[in-house]
């Protein structure tokens, strides 16, 4: 299924205010370039759904309709993924939330300095 996702400039998206893409978000593969979880800076991930607002107010979306009748993927979004474990040849079956912003496949593009790992 294709999803119409509207982006704004401020998303840091590279795309005209409006302009529409299409793509799959729930069950993608993209990659993380967020800092909020060190270790799976550069790390491939699969998206298993996407969450907007905060506390007693969350919307968790299943699938691409669901986004899209709200709208496409918003700037404040965030996702649950699986980090791709390499050497199992497996995704975890433990997820993280990270914000859909630091997705490849909303613009997120590799840091020119690693984020520091804890206990390193």
């Amino acid at each position: 299924m294709l999803l119409s996702v509207v982006v704004e400039q401020h998303t840091g998206l590279g795309c005209v205010q409006g302009r529409e893409s299409y793509m799959k978000i729930i069950g993608a593969e993209t990659v993380y370039y967020g800092a909020n979880h060190p270790y799976m800076y550069g790390y491939r991930v699969l998206i298993r759904r996407v969450m907007r607002g905060h506390g007693d107010d969350v919307i968790i979306f299943t699938a691409d309709n669901q986004i899209e009748e709200a709208g496409g993927i918003q700037p404040s979004d965030w996702a649950d993924v699986n980090p791709f474990i390499r050497v199992e040849n497996r995704f975890s079956w433990v997820s993280s939330d990270v914000d859909t912003m630091d997705l490849e496949m909303f613009g997120a593009k590799p840091k020119q300095e690693l984020p520091e790992t804890k206990g390193q």
